[in-house]
């Protein structure tokens, strides 16, 4: 199916429009299931709090219809998968309420 032509011309020159069509028609009815996927996203041994935040980050956009969401879940998902207790307790202390705030905060380098 051509999602594009679902859309006008204002929308196709939107990208973020547009890729809100795309995933409905290419996901569909799996997004509940995508959800469960930005949950279940746990930081891996050895693996940095950067890239743990990228690959999270990318399943939450993959699940998430707006930035709004993305943000939010990416936040909740990252605070509670994190393997670190003492990081856990950082990303708390500060009160973010950005994702994108989150490994700054944080020291990039760190590994589980």
């Amino acid at each position: 199916k051509d999602a594009a032509k679902d859309l006008t011309p204002t929308q196709r020159n939107k990208p973020v429009q547009f890729c809100e069509v795309f995933k409905r028609v290419v996901y569909g009815e799996e997004r509940n299931s995508l959800h469960n996927d930005i949950f279940e996203c746990m930081q891996e041994l050895g693996e940095s709090v950067k890239s743990f935040a990228i690959r999270l980050k990318g399943i939450a956009e993959v699940a998430c219809e707006s930035t709004k969401e993305v943000d939010s879940m990416s936040l909740f998902a990252f605070s509670r998968n994190l393997r670190c207790a003492k990081l856990k307790r950082k990303v708390k202390e500060h009160d973010l309420t950005n994702f994108k705030d989150v490994v700054p905060v944080l020291c990039v380098d760190t590994t589980a």
